[in-house]
């Protein structure tokens, strides 16, 4: 996919949807990197949980959506609070949200509205999605 994207640039086919190929290419390489990752902590029973900042992994992954939702013709409303950091595996949360955003724009009614908030709960203590 890759190898072919770059080739339709070569030939002058710069589109927006070349761009958002190659995204994805990304995506799933990095995707396929984690799960091998993930794999080999399976087998050590090891998971290293840190302050991540989930503010940027949702900015990040619902700007990776940005032009799926707009070629299925879907609303998309993002609200994402600045600065909320969680004790999280920063790669497993990171796919948590791409795949709640995939599950989004693939089961959305035609036409619909897909909103993503990202905000502080109630006591401050947790972080809501």
């Amino acid at each position: 996919m890759s190898a072919n994207t770059e080739m339709e640039e070569m030939f002058g086919n710069n589109s927006e949807w070349n761009q958002s190929t190659k995204e994805q290419v990304d995506k799933l390489t990095k995707l396929v990197n984690r799960l091998i990752s993930l794999a080999r902590a399976g087998e050590t029973g090891e998971l290293t949980l840190s302050k991540v900042d989930f503010s940027k992994i949702a900015e990040q992954s619902t700007q990776d959506f940005k032009s799926i939702m707009k070629k299925n013709d879907l609303a998309y409303q993002v609200s994402v609070r600045e600065g909320l950091n969680v004790i999280a595996e920063k790669h497993s949360l990171t796919e948590v949200v791409n795949i709640l955003l995939d599950n989004a724009q693939k089961y959305c009614d035609p036409h619909g509205k897909v909103r993503v908030e990202l905000t502080k709960g109630t006591w401050s203590k947790n972080v809501i999605l």
